[in-house]
């Protein structure tokens, strides 16, 4: 199965009803749930000055949308609809439209030349973003938790796969908790209830820590 496109953004309306100021909402999702985290995709930064590509985590970090598919397993427990949920897919993704550059020649002096690969979706999906929020805009797929990230997005070429797609928002129907990956922190926020919360902070296979969304929180440079 893959996630099935909408085109009517209704249900995504409640990311905004609550208020929350942007960044934040982009950073934690919509307000008002019980307690949040922070699933880091690799380690925060422990000194000034120190890049995302120094970070202390080693080379053998899993991709960041394994990582989200370890932290929803835990969260299918804690809605009553782990069969309906709602997906985000921000428009800004780089080879959406155009496609990606597929390389097919590297000469010695290290110049590339390639061809652009084929867009993700048809015109019918990538024709306008359905959901418009501060700075963002994203396309809308429906489907179930387990189908996280399966967009149904085309090859960029016979043979050549697609890099991951990561959402940028996803939460169940029943609205018991949501998690926003924005572009550019090195992490994911989390919001739910406190129990969910809790199981995800007890996970030894990806790195969850509680956070609150009123303070400032880590970043590299």
């Amino acid at each position: 199965m893959t996630l099935r496109p909408v085109a009517e953004p209704s249900a995504a309306a409640w990311l905004v009803s609550r208020g929350r100021p942007w960044p934040r909402l982009a950073l934690f999702g919509p307000a008002g749930l019980e307690a949040y985290a922070r699933l880091r995709f690799i380690p925060d930064p422990n000194r000034p000055g120190q890049e995302e590509h120094e970070h202390d985590g080693g080379e053998d970090l899993p991709r960041e949308l394994v990582q989200l598919r370890t932290v929803v397993d835990v969260l299918r427990r804690h809605t009553r609809t782990p069969d309906d949920a709602w997906h985000c897919l921000w428009e800004g993704w780089g080879d959406l439209h155009a496609g990606a550059t597929i390389v097919t020649t590297l000469h010695d002096d290290g110049r590339a030349e390639g061809r652009p690969g084929a867009p993700a979706f048809p015109p019918g999906v990538l024709g306008a973003p359905t959901v418009h929020l501060p700075h963002r805009s994203h396309h809308l797929f429906r489907g179930p938790l387990s189908d996280l990230g399966d967009w149904g997005a085309a090859d960029l070429a016979p043979g050549v796969p697609r890099g991951d797609l990561v959402p940028s928002y996803v939460w169940p129907s029943d609205q018991a908790w949501c998690i926003a990956a924005d572009t550019d922190p090195h992490w994911a926020g989390i919001g739910g209830t406190r129990e969910a919360v809790e199981d995800l902070l007890a996970l030894s296979t990806v790195d969850v820590v509680a956070a609150d969304p009123a303070e400032d929180q880590p970043s590299y440079p």
